[in-house]
């Protein structure tokens, strides 16, 4: 028999034409796509979990240098108001630093307690709390209930940067 075209097979039904794939081998491509898929994934949510963190703590510690200049050009003296304490720090941070949001979500906050001088930056209605004991490590001790860093709220994070913390 003489074939007529490369994708024409001879048979003894007559000549088929090929077209396409098969669904066998539909199925064995997509089956790759997932395994692969289930490789990448878990990776890409890692990394933006770790942007987040690290985003915040750099946000944070921007804010605890502003408070220490503050604390230094004020003799250690805080504010009685927290909104004090904000408005006196914007002069030590880059335009627009004030009004970022949390990586984590939620919003920043600043308190200040002028019997004891301590000040203190607040993430609160965080979206991702599960990254608190991290952001604890880079900051503090790693544990949310000592030290520096506290969380006594589910969505809440307090960074005591200056002064005495609270017991």
């Amino acid at each position: 028999m003489m074939w007529e075209s490369a994708g024409n097979y001879p048979s003894r039904f007559g000549s088929h034409e090929r077209h396409g794939l098969s669904l066998v081998e539909v199925i064995i491509v997509v089956a790759i796509l997932a395994i692969l898929a289930s490789m990448v994934i878990p990776r890409f949510n890692n990394s933006s979990q770790m942007a987040r963190r690290n985003s915040t703590i750099k946000d944070m510690r921007t804010f605890e240098t502003a408070i220490n200049v503050f604390a230094m050009k004020n003799n250690g003296v805080m504010p009685e108001q927290s909104a004090e304490l904000r408005a006196g720090i914007q002069v030590y941070l880059p335009a627009g630093a004030l009004d970022t949001t949390p990586s984590i979500g939620g919003e920043f906050g600043f308190r200040s307690w002028s019997d004891t001088g301590t000040a203190a930056i607040t993430v609160t209605d965080a979206q991702y709390p599960a990254l608190f004991v991290e952001i604890d490590g880079e900051l503090d001790d790693g544990a949310l209930s000592t030290g520096r860093v506290r969380s006594t709220e589910t969505d809440q994070i307090t960074f005591y940067v200056f002064g005495p913390v609270p017991d």
